[in-house]
């Protein structure tokens, strides 16, 4: 993150990974992030499946 004397800019992640099988595992995330006073939320899924 590009911090300044201006600002003060923040972020906060969590991630959890969880191995269903073997060969398939499903992650999710969320960050939550102030940039210049403006705050905002970003989510993710993923799901990965090994051949």
């Amino acid at each position: 993150m590009n911090h300044s004397n201006a600002s003060n800019d923040s972020l906060i992640t969590l991630g959890v990974d969880r191995a269903l099988t073997e060969t398939i595992e499903v992650g999710f995330g969320v960050a939550r992030f102030d940039v210049g006073g403006e705050k905002s939320t970003s989510v993710g899924l993923s799901a990965v499946m090994s051949f």
